[in-house]
């Protein structure tokens, strides 16, 4: 059965189990599978836990668990494994049964993880590929779950238990060549030093959507028995989600109050984005409490660095707000989400004087006991002392907070050292602790190193950015998952060799057959791309270049005379490979121009071999052939095209949906309501969002559009083809400040997909800053792409030029010292038409239809008046490009036909987005934007016209 037309046909079903009662790392937690196609009543798939295994180390405990899929159902199923992780955890091994028996993942870099495992998924094979996505949550996709069958998968997850119950103190060691790493773990008993309390307190309140999976009930008595602790204070109340939205200052002076403080937390409404870029100290207080989950979303930083805005908060936030005072407030951090980012809620508290308070999994009894942390000043690890040549880089740094049982690791570089611990509040010393330690006499463990290098990551993730490479390194070394590792299983050996993956040793036969493949061809040491890659600008593209310059150097007196020319003959076929999925069509390029004469040589099909098909909106899809070689002399153009009168007239997108009824029939006034309500039951939508987020545009309600759209971010964790969708909608709102960091994250996610540089440099161009722009385009000229993407260069250079010509009007100073002039020529044109997709692996034709009837598409790339198609994207994002330099009078009919998606899971309709340029390249350049989403595969979309 071919999966990818299974599961296209399906919708999503998310099953959550909870495994309860184990004594390991993921008892009382949710772990989540997502299944494509079936709905919770009928579920037929059970998630259980075959067994599990815990070995201690002091207060480390590694656990494996096993957990089984069972698949109840008569068809293959694909599911997708999520789940969060404490503080202090992470994944350190993974496995998934190949052939029945359990194969070990390897650790690679995320980046070429991801592009290994999505290059063998288009071949039709699906390895197994856990990764770490935002916070400390994890995934990892299980394909195929055979139908009445069964899967397994193995995770060994390490953690920390800070109040472990009948501990021994001890230290171990684990000796590596020459190198021995220590681990020491003891119970501080820290005295308590009550701080002093404030006097007014500010309080950030996380109101995005993600918000309300936290426990508010805990988190509403927490802050409750803290207020209840000072005297008379004054509390301001800001929430926030995308934008800070309108606070509250209370004046606690007995029970009544504070239950109107808390009437006004239990009444906020949860939507939204999560924007963690505000200044936290703004509104002032002697005390910044800030409660979120800490997984951040949301950035409106671009615009506030260009001078757009003074402040990210509204004023209507900041009525009643408490002056600031001199000294900079400390910050605590409270969370009680399982699903949450601890290190950066820690690092924050760390870094302002605060303490991080997790409260996820806890009973109400254990808040109380938290408020201790509230109270009292911190009890911190002050300093250590020891011979540096005998011992080095120890974890935890100095500063650290201590509560329970304390850790300490590093490299023993002697047979015998010893570390002085000096512990207390502020800088006073109240504690003094010495460990001894020695490579004869300490406990041998082989988890020592790893733990080392646990605690090493987790001190140099506070500066990630600067640290990342060193944070790569020790991850590869020790194994580990963190933001910029996964873990990966291939099927076979050769797949291993192919992509110059080191498969796990301890599978004789697999690593035996890989010492082979490797002695007999060699590692084929495969490259993945990022966003830092660059060198020289690959021949294709220089080819490529000379190819359009010809087209558009070639007269309309030319296009016709060879349409003639070509009808006469009769026109000869030449079949294609129908296969769309891999790429092996032999396709004719209309680029493949002869230097050596002015012949121009096109892919073309004749009046008479066009079928039936494809002359209306619908065609057959089986019926792809070739296009004749047509030759003709060229003519070269010697004065520009002159500007045109021109309308561009986009279909309007009015979906047919009854959330969309619902709010019509409502008061403008009450719509948010009434929309809240509603996401109740469609809140798992893109489209919801989108759709309704347009409708309140319309209706003037701006702030709530932008909150309403931001929810896409929210959905799902890092998944591409939302954000994107996010960004093109964004960029149709012509909000550009807001979609930049969006296209930003994407290149960061997915620095291989050429597609995501131009949206970004274009989204730099509409906003104003042209040398980002053209500077990011160029990037996409500079690297060689995967070979799905090929030509997309060109259409990027179609763009820096026109930006480039367009600032030579402006006298706009651009450097370019670093462009290659070669590739600098604006091609000026009367109409431009760019479609792109936000879905990967999707096929979606651009369709461009004359006053004569005659269709541009990827069968017929070169028209009778000369207009020309790129390219046919298939396995990508597009973008399909249509130009014409003289268009003929009369209207140019816009469509868009979705001819198949690739993908082996999809769980939304593809949203597209065409760009339509009149007069492209010239002073009066007009372009306008749409928006829709296509629900039907084989399905024809109307996007507009153009009259000249």
């Amino acid at each position: 059965m071919n999966r990818f037309i299974l599961c296209a046909k399906r919708l999503a079903f998310i099953a959550v189990i909870s495994i309860l009662g184990s004594s390991f790392a993921f008892s009382e937690r949710n772990i989540k599978i997502k299944i494509a196609g079936e709905n919770v009543k009928n579920n037929p798939v059970n998630l259980t836990l075959a067994s599990s295994s815990t070995e201690r180390l002091g207060n480390i405990l590694i656990t494996s668990i096993n957990l089984i899929v069972a698949n109840q159902s008569d068809r293959i199923l694909e599911g997708e494994l999520e789940f969060p992780l404490e503080e202090g955890e992470s994944v350190i091994g993974y496995a998934i049964d190949v052939n029945g028996k359990l194969r070990k993942g390897v650790v690679v870099e995320k980046d070429k993880g991801r592009q290994v495992f999505e290059a063998v998924v288009r071949q039709g094979i699906d390895p197994g590929l856990i990764e770490k996505t935002s916070g400390n949550n994890f995934k990892t996709r299980i394909y195929p779950i055979p139908a009445k069958g069964l899967r397994q998968i193995q995770v060994t997850v390490q953690g920390i238990e800070k109040n472990p119950a009948n501990f021994k103190a001890g230290i171990f060691t684990e000796t590596i060549g020459k190198d021995t790493y220590f681990y020491s773990a003891r119970q501080i008993s820290a005295a308590s030093r009550p701080k002093t309390l404030p006097k007014n307190l500010t309080v950030w309140w996380d109101v995005s959507s993600s918000g309300e999976k936290r426990n508010l009930e805990s988190e509403i008595e927490f802050l409750k028995s803290y207020i209840k602790k000072l005297d008379a204070p004054k509390i301001a109340v800001y929430p926030f989600a995308n934008e800070v939205l309108a606070g509250q200052v209370f004046e606690i002076n007995g029970e009544k109050d504070l239950k109107s403080l808390e009437n006004f937390i239990k009444n906020l409404e949860y939507d939204g984005a999560t924007n963690l870029g505000f200044d936290w100290a703004k509104f002032g207080g002697d005390e910044i409490l800030l409660f979120t989950d800490g997984l951040g979303n949301w950035d409106d930083s671009y615009g506030r660095k260009q001078g757009l805005a003074e402040s990210a908060v509204p004023k209507s936030a900041q009525k009643g707000k408490i002056t600031k005072n001199q000294k900079s407030p400390s910050i605590y951090t409270i969370n009680s989400s399982a699903s949450a980012d601890h290190a950066w809620l820690s690092s924050l508290a760390q870094k302002n004087g605060g303490v991080y308070v997790n409260l996820s999994a806890l009973g109400k009894s254990s808040v109380q006991e938290k408020l201790s942390l509230m109270t009292s000043e911190p009890y911190r690890l002050i300093r250590a002392e020891y011979d540096s040549k005998a011992v080095g880089e120890i974890y935890p740094e100095e500063g650290s907070v201590v509560s329970g049982c304390f850790t300490l690791s590093g490299l023993l570089k002697k047979k015998n050292a010893e570390v002085k611990l000096y512990f207390g509040h502020g800088n006073n010393v109240e504690e003094t602790v010495t460990v001894k330690l020695s490579s004869v006499g300490g406990i041998e463990s082989k988890n020592v190193a790893r733990l080392w290098a646990s605690q090493k990551i987790d001190s140099l993730s506070k500066n990630y950015d600067k640290n990342k490479d060193e944070i790569i390194s020790l991850a590869k070394k020790f194994s580990i998952v963190t933001k910029d590792t996964s873990l990966i299983v291939l099927d076979t050996a050769t797949d291993y060799a192919r992509y110059g993956i080191v498969p796990p040793k301890d599978d004789e036969k697999l690593y035996s057959e890989y010492e082979e493949i490797v002695a007999r061809q060699g590692n084929s040491i495969f490259k993945p791309q990022n966003s830092e890659e660059s060198g020289k600008i690959p021949e294709s593209v220089y080819k490529t270049f000379k190819d359009f310059k010809k087209w558009w150097n070639t007269s309309l007196e030319d296009f016709k005379k060879q349409k003639e020319k070509k009808k006469k003959e009769g026109g000869i076929i030449r079949p294609l490979s129908l296969s769309r999925n891999n790429e092996s069509r032999n396709e004719v390029f209309l680029d493949s121009l002869a230097e050596e004469d002015s012949e121009l040589v096109y892919s073309d099909i004749s009046e008479q071999a066009v079928p039936n098909e494809w002359t209306g909106t619908g065609y057959n899809p089986e019926v792809r052939a070739a296009a004749p070689m047509m030759m003709a002399k060229s003519a070269v153009r010697e004065n520009p095209s002159a500007s045109k009168p021109s309308s561009i007239q986009l279909q309007a997108w009015s979906p047919n949906a009854e959330y969309l009824s619902a709010l019509k029939k409502c008061e403008t006034a009450q719509m948010y309501q009434k929309y809240l309500l509603l996401k109740k039951n469609y809140g798992t939508s893109p489209a919801f969002y989108m759709e309704v987020s347009d409708y309140f545009a319309e209706e003037g309600l701006e702030a709530e559009s932008i909150r309403i759209l931001s929810n896409l971010s929210e959905l799902e964790l890092e998944n591409t083809d939302i954000l994107r969708a996010l960004a093109n909608k964004l960029v149709e709102r012509k909000n550009y400040a807001l979609a930049i960091p969006v296209f930003e994250k994407l290149v960061a996610l997915k620095g291989e997909v050429p597609q995501f540089y131009r949206d970004l440099g274009m989204a730099y161009h509409l906003f104003g800053d042209e040398q980002k722009a053209c500077e990011t385009l160029y990037k996409v000229v500079q690297k060689k792409w995967d070979g799905r993407f090929d030509e997309v260069q060109q259409i990027c250079l179609n763009d820096m030029n026109a930006i480039i010509a367009e600032c030579e009007r402006k006298k706009i100073k651009l450097d370019l010292s670093g462009f290659d002039k070669k590739l600098i020529q604006n091609f000026d044109v009367d109409v431009r038409i760019i479609l792109t997709w936000n879905t990967d692996d999707c096929d979606i034709d651009l369709w461009v239809t004359d006053k004569d009837g005659e269709k541009c598409f990827y069968g017929n790339r070169i028209t009778r008046n000369g207009a020309r198609m790129s390219r046919d994207f298939t396995q990508g994002y597009g973008p399909e490009e249509f130009c014409i330099k003289t268009a003929p009078g009369g209207k140019l009919k816009i469509e868009a036909n979705y001819y198949g998606n690739h993908q082996q899971k999809v769980l939304q309709p593809v949203t597209v987005q065409a760009e339509v340029y009149t007069n492209f390249g010239r002073e009066n350049q007009k372009r306008e934007v749409l928006t829709l989403q296509l629900n039907e595969v084989k399905g024809t979309f109307l996007i507009g016209e153009v009259e000249f």
